[in-house]
């Protein structure tokens, strides 16, 4: 009987665990599933939401469906949760309105796959400052990325032809732009309203085809065009509704014949297309490994990335291989010190994980400027040459001639020799004045006999005679 209630009260207990954990199962899928959205946004395209971590994903093949004023995507209601979008790979089209003042968004990831993007699809998607865009896309429909305020660089996708009216209007903070030789024609207001920021536009191919306002009230505008191109035609060069500035972009690949100037910050070489000299810009122009910092602003902790277009191994001075990292703590400023190894012109993109101004670099590391002083072998000391870099001041020894040892010639008696003992010598070395002091061997003076005076006797004592 004893042994039966024991039995009951274990099964008791282990049927209480389990419904126990039962219920904390249904519980917390039923907690997950309440920051769960999904649904369709396409014929054959889903969407997720994860509203506690602020993932919207897109998944599927095919194209999205595209959105208007008046039907908005099923996630707009939701888009103050959203803070980072993925479309995965399969996805062929980004539907008209799709990502519609999504402001909170920090990164977005595009596949391959895609082909197009539609109209306003990321209008005022204000806290993103970055975005890559798939070389495969071949269409970016009107005011796509209007109002990015916060993305700072830009590569055109080397299948694009058209970059459409008001494209990137308002993206005041697109400070670098990288145009494809595909491209033919920049529409009606595709790069308009940068009145403040420092923009510079380089065009790798072709002078397309520009509407007169394609830079309307845009100011402090570079446009860089390749050199030895006769398309690019001074004649036709114009404002296109802002203030810009033309300059020919050269090419220089031989870095063993560049002349730095390190006072003005910068190179002259032969350019690789035109064979003309050319003489670019640079921000710093540093050595192989030279330790200089880079600053940028940041607001709240973050890790800061220094990337290098060129693929060059960016060597931290402080911090992990993959940046810096900034505590909870932190506002401001923070100067990441790098080291580059490797010669030749790189351009560095330095940004923060958390947002933020993404600042460009031109950095030239050239190899070292030696300049030679000689130290001669002294009596003691071997002789040797220094090459201390006129650049970074970094320095290098190399071992000379042997120690000389001292020349010691006229020794001078020190006059204090005895009877029974040789006296001394010293000489100065002739180059080091140091002394040295001998025995003067065969120096001692002997005895020298000294004779008596005769004595007379006396009554006691005999007489002697010296």
């Amino acid at each position: 009987m004893k042994k039966n209630l024991k039995t009951r009260k274990v099964a008791v207990f282990f049927t209480t665990i389990l419904f126990i954990c039962i219920a904390f199962t249904v519980y917390s899928s039923a907690t997950d599933d309440k920051y769960i959205r999904s649904g369709a946004c396409g014929e054959n395209l889903t969407w997720v939401l994860d509203i506690s971590t602020g993932n919207l994903k897109i998944s599927g093949e095919g194209d999205m469906k595209n959105y208007s004023y008046s039907s908005y995507s099923p996630w707009y209601d939701d888009r103050a949760y959203v803070k980072s979008i993925d479309v995965e790979k399969g996805v062929t089209s980004i539907g008209n309105r799709a990502f519609y003042d999504c402001s909170y968004v920090e990164s977005v990831k595009l596949p391959d796959t895609l082909l197009e993007i539609g109209e306003n699809a990321f209008y005022e998607m204000r806290s993103l400052n970055n975005i890559d865009l798939p070389n495969n896309i071949e269409k970016i429909g009107k005011r796509a990325f209007a109002f990015c305020t916060n993305i700072e660089s830009i590569k055109i996708p080397d299948k694009l032809q058209v970059i459409e009216e008001s494209a990137f209007y308002g993206s005041y903070r697109l400070n670098k732009i990288e145009v494809s030789a595909s491209v033919k024609e920049i529409r009606k207001e595709a790069f308009a309203n940068n009145m403040s920021y420092q923009r510079e536009v380089y065009f790798l191919g072709d002078m397309p085809k520009f509407d007169s306002a394609a830079f309307e009230d845009s100011s402090n505008t570079t446009i860089y065009y390749n050199c030895n191109n006769k398309t690019w035609d001074k004649v036709l060069f114009n404002n296109f509704g802002g203030t810009l500035k033309w300059s020919e972009h050269h090419l220089i690949k031989d870095y063993s014949k560049v002349v730095a100037d390190e006072t003005n910050n910068t190179i002259t070489a032969v350019c690789s297309r035109c064979s003309k000299s050319a003489t670019i810009k640079v921000n710093y122009i540093c050595c192989p490994n030279e330790v200089f910092s880079l600053g940028v602003s940041v607001k709240k902790a973050q890790t800061i990335t220094v990337s290098c277009e060129d693929g060059c191994n960016i060597k931290y001075s402080y911090g992990g291989s993959s940046g810096i990292t900034i505590g909870d703590d932190f506002s401001g400023t923070i100067y990441t010190k790098i080291s580059i190894p490797k010669t030749g012109l790189h351009k560095l993109t330095l940004k923060g994980s958390a947002g933020g101004n993404a600042l460009f670099y031109s950095i030239f590391v050239t190899d070292h400027n030696y300049k030679k002083e000689s130290i001669a072998a002294t009596c003691t000391e071997s002789g040797k040459d220094i090459y201390t870099c006129t650049l970074c001041g970094n320095k290098e020894e190399k071992v000379g001639a042997a120690p000389l040892g001292h020349n010691f010639e006229k020794y001078v008696s020190n006059n204090d020799a005895t009877c029974i003992k040789n006296g001394t010598e010293t000489a100065k070395c002739m180059r080091c004045n140091k002394t040295n002091t001998r025995e003067a061997k065969g120096s001692a003076l002997g005895h020298k006999p000294i004779a008596d005076k005769d004595v007379e006797p006396d009554c006691v004592n005999p007489g002697k005679t010296g």
